[in-house]
């Protein structure tokens, strides 16, 4: 059985950076301290995945007051610690994203990888993208993502997160092997929705942060319309409510020179041209 737990948190996406999120975490501004700037040369990824385990549910629901007015009424410190006490041990928490809800997993544990491939009936051949709290997680600690953040990650970081934009980026050769499917590459995103933050927060490490859908069907915006095997092979649910749904996070390859646009997601390719100030390749 899965745990199902709900809240009041409105999850309409209209919350403001600087606004309380759960656990008292600000989701408000950021900083690229702590990381280096170096080249970029070539490549691409998607995210994807997961697996399967029983579960029970829990979460988060919310309706018609606003965000801001309902940033109080939050999923309780108890039910999210579950949820992380969970990913230690190598389980699948279904969580909410920005638009869509999405699975999380512990992002160097092999188990959580392999289960969450299952769920998703994922190709092993497509790697998944990570979840952070902080840009200094990236290269820095037991669980760093890569060695060197190239200077355009770092504009791209402090202008567009949290949320809206996934950079992909050369991994570290210590990485799980199935977290990068073999490509050398990381796609790393620290997250807007409060939820999802907070549980990367209080895990204190990446997490898995892939769409919670069989690979090749739509994302969902409620639990409702998750498909049953994606439930039944998650340990916990953290209902949010419906979600703001949408094209997702934009995609971007700095690997590549020019840098390449995977995905073109809820920033236009316009604004990343305006920040970077250079050309760039895309697959669209």
């Amino acid at each position: 059985m899965v745990d199902v737990v709900t809240s009041a948190y409105n999850s309409s996406e209209d919350m403001a950076p600087g606004d309380i999120s759960p656990g008292g975490m600000s989701s408000g501004g950021m900083s690229s301290g702590g990381m280096s700037s170096g080249g970029m040369s070539s490549g691409g990824m998607s995210s994807g995945g997961m697996s399967s385990g029983g579960m029970s549910s829990g979460g988060m629901s919310s309706r018609s007051m606003s965000s801001r007015s309902m940033s109080s009424k939050i999923i309780s410190p108890e039910k999210m610690e579950r949820a992380v006490n969970i990913i230690q041990e190598g389980g699948v928490v279904i969580f909410p994203a920005r638009c869509m809800y999405g699975l999380a997993g512990d992002a160097f544990n092999p188990l959580a990888l392999e289960r969450i491939y299952n769920i998703k009936q994922r190709p092993s051949s497509k790697p998944l993208l990570v979840l952070i709290d902080h840009p200094s997680w990236i290269t820095h600690g037991k669980k760093a993502l890569t060695e060197v953040v190239p200077a355009e990650a770092l504009k791209l970081m402090d202008t567009f997160w949290p949320g809206k934009l996934t950079i992909v980026m050369y991994a570290r050769k210590t990485l799980p092997a199935p977290l990068t499917a073999g490509s050398g590459k990381i796609g790393v995103r620290m997250p807007w929705h409060p939820v999802a933050r907070e549980l990367v927060r209080r895990f204190g490490g990446p997490i898995i942060g892939t769409s919670a859908n069989i690979s090749g069907n739509p994302g969902c915006r409620t639990i409702e319309e998750l498909d049953s095997e994606i439930l039944n092979g998650a340990d916990m649910v953290l209902d949010a409510g419906t979600l703001k749904g949408g094209v997702g996070s934009t995609v971007l390859d700095v690997t590549t020179v020019p840098a390449t646009i995977i995905r073109e997601g809820e920033i236009p390719v316009s604004d990343i041209m305006e920040k970077i100030k250079r050309p760039f390749r895309s697959f669209l």
